[in-house]
């Protein structure tokens, strides 16, 4: 898994590259032993080619891979089953993703997104899409933020359904703050998903 981990945290190197790479080379091992010849030959751009060889080096992934194993997360790499097959075309999907908690075998799954500061009117839309999809056992999908997405799986949770977070920090973090108690009850019910190694905090961008 060390070389799933250096690939999806290259500098300047993003999923489609990556995809690109695995495409030509077959797994992150090949990838990591390509040649600047053999990078050159599949058409990786010259400061591509910088980047990959300026990072190539195993201990930043040792690291994390390190914290991963002290924080109970496993990686979720995408030429595993359990990787959504319908999101493995998508160009900027992935390509390791971060998961504490439980990832069922892909199933039909709805999101449900929406603002931080709702209406009563959107919450209350939220909560009662939510119920239902969970009565019928379709995961719902969020983030852990304000709003609607704290209505949709707080909804999920008391309908015992199956939620599943996807946030823009580490799985270790959680975002904001107040928010501990549904971020530990979606791990415990589903799963916080992430494509950030532990460790990384939230920010604006």
């Amino acid at each position: 898994m060390e070389r799933w981990i250096w690939l999806s945290s290259i500098p300047h190197i993003g999923p489609v590259t990556q995809k690109k790479l695995l495409g030509a080379f077959g797994n992150p091992e090949r990838v990591y032993d390509a040649s600047p010849s053999e990078l050159k030959e599949i058409g990786i751009s010259p400061r591509a080619r910088e980047a990959i060889a300026a990072a190539r080096s195993l201990e930043n992934s040792k690291r994390i891979l390190d914290l991963v194993q002290k924080k109970e997360i496993w990686l979720l790499p995408r030429d595993d089953p359990l990787y959504p097959s319908y999101a493995k075309d998508v160009a900027e999907s992935p390509v390791l993703l971060y998961v504490k908690g439980q990832i069922k075998p892909c199933l039909p799954s709805v999101g449900i997104v929406g603002s931080r500061s709702c209406s009563d009117h959107a919450r209350r839309a939220a909560e009662d899409l939510s119920t239902r999809l969970s009565s019928l056992n379709i995961p719902v999908i969020s983030g852990l933020a304000k709003g609607i997405d704290h209505a949709a799986h707080t909804a999920c949770l008391a309908n015992s359904g199956h939620p599943m977070a996807f946030i823009a920090t580490g799985v270790d973090e959680c975002y904001p703050k107040e928010h501990r108690s549904l971020y530990e009850a979606v791990i415990n019910e589903g799963a916080v998903i992430s494509r950030y190694p532990p460790g990384t905090a939230p920010a604006p961008k």
